[in-house]
């Protein structure tokens, strides 16, 4: 913060504090922290629950609206991006192997796919899995995907952002917030919360943490359930078990839905303020920013790091691209907001994608982030056939036959064929324009239906 008030080129560009002072960490953990024997500190921990904290504080919010049209637009658009990722990973792989590298592991391109649009939670959770069937250090390499995803996914949204502005796309941010990053001397600032309890009795903030932590307890309770009774059917219950500690924001989300259900059925919904929450789940993205940039580990990119390079500037490259032509054909509102969020949550995490909207959105008024959180948890029923689709080329590594590498070739394509057909539909109920991006007429359109 300090840093940002006194150097214009982070004043300039709008660079987040929060993505300053992860690259300021970044060498620390690796090179500083070794030699006192210190490690990483637990900071990929750090990363992985705050991650559940900022999803489960936004989700507790005042319920607005609900757009259907909207989650499913975002639900095809979440689908789309593991399904293109995959494909891309999975056919880069067998070029380099049936070119260069007939070594590399058939399942290394798909972890590009799981790093970006799942995380590295998940994508370190089932890399682990994968070690046990001959993939070595395949943890490491997705947790490595996942961290250069959210490493493109911060440096491409600021970009992303000073574009729009300059396109007018979106409208530039205040001129205090965009000299230093602080209010001056004066300044009434905004009301960021309201209390909702008597200070003498308990803190409105320690209650909303409580509230907060309940609700991931309740989550957390809810995988041990789901994961023993899956161990019960076997290996590949087991797998999947393993694979659902990677994507617990999902259970977090589902349960913070459900006790904000009850809480309005009971009346005491007005005790979850929204600007309160909203300040805990804006704390927990800036630090997990932070902890997710400095948990980089630069020993695992020097050994593949040109095929790290290579996978990640294409996969990257068409994400944003389709992206663009997606959201501007099936969002009438919003559509750069929804842009941010898509681009942030599918390289990144939902958390980098909350806080790319928060810079163009501080109190996050718009519904990108709400619909977007409501898509993923909804989504992840629809995407468990191709998760598990996405072990079958490691578990028949060593069967000395293809047919694996075919079946999930021919799930990834079925999953894109029927996605188009999803998309045509959704796109074609509305007068969309069909060859201009709805981001170059320089208007926002704030028409919350579809």
């Amino acid at each position: 913060t300090a840093l940002r008030s006194c150097i214009p080129l982070l004043q300039r560009f709008l660079i987040p504090n929060a993505l300053t002072a992860g690259v300021l960490l970044f060498p620390f953990y690796n090179w500083i922290a070794p030699l006192i024997n210190h490690g990483t500190g637990g900071v990929e921990h750090l990363t992985y629950h705050l991650l559940n904290i900022a999803i489960i504080s936004v989700a507790l919010r005042a319920d607005s609206r609900r757009n259907a049209r909207a989650i499913t637009g975002s639900m095809v658009i979440i689908l789309s991006q593991i399904t293109i990722q995959g494909l891309i990973g999975f056919l880069l792989t067998f070029v380099l192997i049936w070119t260069v590298l007939p070594e590399l592991f058939p399942s290394f391109g798909i972890l590009t796919a799981i790093g970006f649009s799942l995380g590295p939670g998940q994508a370190f959770a089932i890399g682990s899995s994968w070690e046990e069937l001959g993939f070595a250090g395949a943890g490491s390499i997705g947790l490595t995907f996942g961290a250069l995803g959210f490493l493109i996914a911060c440096v491409g949204g600021v970009v992303l952002i000073n574009v729009g502005i300059r396109q007018g796309w979106i409208e530039r941010p205040a001129e205090y917030s965009r000299r230093s990053g602080i209010l001056p001397a004066g300044v009434p600032g905004p009301a960021g919360a309201r209390l909702r309890t008597e200070s003498e009795t308990i803190d409105s903030l320690s209650l909303w943490l409580a509230i907060v932590f309940g609700v991931y307890l309740v989550s957390y309770g809810v995988i041990v359930g789901v994961t023993h009774l899956l161990s019960l059917i076997g290996p590949t219950g087991e797998r999947l078990a393993a694979n659902l500690w990677g994507i617990a924001f999902i259970f977090g989300l589902l349960a913070a839905i459900v006790v904000r259900a009850i809480a309005k059925r009971f009346g005491i919904d007005h005790v979850l303020d929204s600007g309160g929450l909203t300040r805990i789940a804006g704390g927990a993205v800036d630090f997990m920013i932070v902890a997710g940039l400095s948990a980089i580990a630069v020993g695992v990119i020097a050994k593949y790091w040109l095929i790290f390079i290579l996978f990640t500037l294409i996969v990257g490259f068409s994400t944003v691209l389709s992206l663009f032509w997606i959201t501007s054909r099936l969002f009438n509102d919003y559509p750069f907001e929804r842009l941010l969020m898509f681009y942030g949550s599918l390289t990144g995490t939902i958390t980098t994608g909350i806080a790319l909207v928060r810079m163009v959105d501080p109190e996050l008024r718009t519904p990108a982030t709400a619909d977007y959180c409501y898509a993923s948890g909804l989504t992840f029923f629809l995407a468990i056939p191709l998760i598990m689709i996405m072990n079958l080329p490691a578990a028949t590594a060593d069967s000395g036959t293809t047919a694996g590498y075919w079946v999930t070739a021919a799930v990834l394509l079925t999953y894109g064929l029927v996605l188009l057909l999803v998309f045509r539909f959704l796109a074609s109920s509305r007068n969309f324009a069909k060859s201009d991006i709805a981001f170059l007429n320089n208007k926002r359109k704030t028409d919350t239906s579809l």
